[in-house]
């Protein structure tokens, strides 16, 4: 019989699982260079002089950081999340993707210039929601097996 711990951590190693390798590696890279980045930029903010290939034209106060810290953290969480198999890391990147898409068709029809990033975007999108069907499957096997061993 298993208990709920083992079983909740076996859903989630379950779900990881599901995660193809190509996509499990690309969201690695991502979640490498977001985090890279905030650090880099993270340092800069708060060093009393900055080198002269360094070109920050705002105010260096905490409301800034906070500010630029919206644009990076979510990303890193999510990135994370999904990597862990859990579904808010999931739901944070479908949202994330969805406003990224905006992005891009905001882009496409005010400039008219076609970018890789719509397409990029779109087999996010779709591999997305195709890891989001398979977990939803997996909890309900999940549950199906749960109740199986409850019932004998």
């Amino acid at each position: 019989m298993q208990t709920s711990s083992t079983s909740s951590a076996l859903l989630f190693a379950r779900k990881r699982q599901l995660i193809p390798g190509w996509f499990k590696f690309f969201c690695s890279l991502a979640l490498i260079f977001y985090s890279l980045s905030y650090l880099v930029v993270s340092s800069y903010w708060f060093a009393s002089t900055l080198p002269d290939f360094i070109t920050i034209n705002v105010k260096r106060t905490p409301t800034y950081f906070l500010t630029m810290s919206l644009f990076f953290v979510p990303f890193i969480v999510s990135f994370y999340g999904l990597l862990q198999g859990r579904n808010w890391g999931l739901y944070g990147c479908l949202i994330l993707s969805y406003l990224a898409g905006a992005d891009h068709l905001y882009n496409l029809v005010i400039t008219g210039y076609f970018g890789l990033g719509l397409m990029i975007t779109a087999v996010v999108l779709v591999q997305l929601h195709k890891i989001k069907a398979a977990w939803a499957e997996a909890v309900a096997a999940e549950v199906s097996d749960a109740t199986s061993t409850t019932a004998q």
